[in-house]
């Protein structure tokens, strides 16, 4: 047998070789869009199609005193969550009074004390989030309460899934820990979690910036972060499907330290999926009065198509809320000059010569 000695240069080199092949396969990234494919090729034409609120004060079917949530079901109902009033009011896709589902205030089975936020089961069912409690109360699509659950943990919004998972959201589980928790309804623990966040998350969900989330009509989540300035899209069994993120030079890692909580200059402020697939992504911008909203959009495969300013379309907003029906309308919550629920259209039309 020959004893053939490997010079020491060529350990150098395999090891070099080594960690050129290693790094990439560890290290992840997005890539981080600069210029969307339709800036100049689109107008964006929105028109209010209806608004739900007054401030009459003897009919109080419409009267609102602090959205917190609105959710639309598959027939395009509205539900909105009054946090001041301890009820869901539901509507019509016509924007008429349908039903009230009035809490309980207390702890009691049924009670909420402080609803957070709420989202609608398979069947018309209703789970509520009372963050004074921290528990999970479920009703039926009548309103009746059938039965609660506590959290472990606290968390600041959920999602039911297709097959009424719940994923909720947050939770605060350190600066790597998982950001979306699976359940299934009464069952202590979670089945499964995903979409881990890093240092600057974890601070930003401090100070109640958990990032935002939604679920398209596959009942595939979506989870939009404000820094790592990206949008991550799931399967319902926690599966990541794809990421992608557009340049926004504002979003950018939180200056904190021991004596201050955490301050960030722009913050996620909602994610829709439209009935095709394209993704609508709203970041608030805080830098300089007046705040703006950007409205950000991506094609189904997370191209960034195109962005507007809510100074362009939608002066008077300065809410929090943005939903989606499946017909593509859009849902926004207003505190001026009394509260109230407006739904909007949206169209893209090409430009002349383009």
């Amino acid at each position: 047998m020959v004893n053939a000695r490997i010079p020491r240069f060529a350990y150098f080199l395999l090891l070099a070789l080594s960690c050129f092949l290693w790094i990439p396969s560890c290290k992840k990234t997005v890539s981080i869009q600069r210029v969307g494919a339709w800036q100049d090729k689109y107008d964006v034409f929105i028109k209010e199609i209806l608004r739900i609120g007054s401030d009459d004060q003897v009919d109080d079917r419409y009267a609102f005193g602090a959205i917190n949530e609105i959710k639309i079901d598959r027939s395009d109902n509205v539900y909105v969550l009054d946090r001041k009033e301890n009820r869901i009011q539901k509507y019509d896709p016509n924007g008429q009074y349908v039903k009230s589902f009035s809490f309980i205030k207390g702890q009691g089975p049924g009670e909420i004390q402080r609803p957070l936020s709420f989202d609608l089961g398979s069947e018309g069912q209703l789970f509520v989030i009372d963050d004074a409690q921290n528990k999970i109360v479920r009703f039926s699509g009548e309103g009746r309460y059938q039965d609660s659950q506590s959290l472990r943990i606290r968390h600041s919004d959920l999602i039911a899934g297709n097959d009424d998972v719940l994923y909720l959201i947050g939770g605060g589980q350190g600066a790597e820990g998982p950001l979306i928790f699976a359940y299934r309804f009464l069952e202590e623990k979670p089945i499964f979690n995903f979409c881990r966040g890093d240092q600057n998350s974890w601070l930003l969900s401090r100070v109640g910036y958990d990032g935002a989330v939604t679920k398209d009509k596959n009942g595939n989540i979506f989870y939009s972060f404000t820094y790592p300035n990206e949008i991550r899209a799931f399967s319902p069994d926690g599966k990541m499907i794809r990421e992608f993120a557009r340049e926004f030079r504002a979003l950018k890692p939180i200056a904190n330290s021991s004596s201050e909580l955490p301050r960030a200059e722009a913050v996620v402020q909602a994610v829709c999926v439209f009935p095709d697939g394209k993704v609508l992504n709203v970041i608030f911008d805080r830098r300089i009065k007046p705040y703006k909203f950007f409205f950000d959009f991506f094609d189904q495969r997370g191209a960034w198509l195109l962005s507007f300013d809510s100074t362009d379309h939608l002066k008077e907003w300065m809410g929090r809320i943005v939903r989606m029906d499946r017909q593509g309308n859009f849902y926004l919550e207003y505190h001026q000059p009394f509260p109230h629920v407006r739904k909007y259209s949206i169209q893209f039309v090409k430009k002349n010569g383009n």
